[in-house]
């Protein structure tokens, strides 16, 4: 029976591979190793948006000396100016709109994460 769960949460999470890193960014997109180039190729394959604006906006927000000083707060979006930084929030909506709350989103990650690791 535990090998039925196994494969049913492998089928339910299978995607995750190819969004982690985009769940990691609207997590917390201050992380240190976080590279604009890749992160926006990423969310611009996947949500069809222009890779040359997302990787602008990830840089552009990084370096907000304001958003920085909010960057541990739960409800972080919250405080993303929707007009100067169209194309991730709307990416961070399309991701938290799976999720009911950040800690929903990370801890269904980590379960992803949890069962590609059993294989």
């Amino acid at each position: 029976k535990i090998q039925n769960v196994i494969e049913d949460f492998e089928v339910r999470f299978q995607d995750f591979e190819k969004i982690k890193e985009i769940v990691e960014f609207t997590s917390f997109p201050f992380k240190k190793d976080l590279i604009a180039k890749r992160i926006g190729q990423k969310i611009a394959d996947l949500f069809d948006m222009e890779q040359n604006v997302l990787e602008n906006e990830i840089i552009i927000l990084q370096s907000d000396l304001i958003l920085q000083a909010r960057k541990f707060e739960e409800n972080f979006w919250e405080y993303v100016n929707r007009e100067k930084y169209p194309k991730i929030t709307k990416c961070s909506e399309y991701i938290y709109s799976c999720f009911e709350s950040t800690y929903l989103c990370e801890s269904a990650f980590s379960i992803g994460i949890f069962i590609f690791k059993i294989d």
